[in-house]
């Protein structure tokens, strides 16, 4: 199911005209970089979750319950308020997708020489096995 949500997240993220507007959808990715071809850039990392059966009076079909953690980071060489602005408009396709935001930081990335906005997100997810 991992595979299907960040296929899903990934997609509703580049099919978000407000946020490719700001972001191109080739500077939007899935995993962990070595490096940054172009700025600003946005990754999507998974970073955790677990998944229990459900079996009950409600349940007897067998279902299961899935928490999915997330990590989006994005990436600016101009401002933090690039990656503010940025962050606006992915709030709204996250929480439109089910994600609750856990947290969110600001550091600068030396490697980089950008900024680097981390935010943590989680989505709960109920499906028939």
């Amino acid at each position: 199911m991992s595979y299907n949500m960040l296929k899903d997240l990934y997609d509703a993220i580049t099919g978000a005209s407000n946020i490719t507007s700001l972001v191109t959808s080739n500077d939007i990715r899935v995993g962990w970089q070595n490096e940054i071809s172009s700025y600003p850039a946005i990754s999507i990392i998974q970073v955790g979750g677990n998944a229990v059966g459900r079996l009950g009076y409600h349940h007897v079909s067998g279902q299961i319950d899935e928490n999915f953690g997330v990590q989006v980071e994005i990436y600016s060489q101009i401002s933090l308020k690039e990656n503010y602005d940025i962050l606006d408009q992915l709030s709204k396709t996250m929480i439109s997708s089910g994600y609750s935001k856990l947290s969110d930081t600001d550091t600068w990335d030396d490697t980089l020489s950008a900024h680097r906005k981390i935010t943590r997100w989680n989505k709960r997810d109920i499906y028939t096995k």
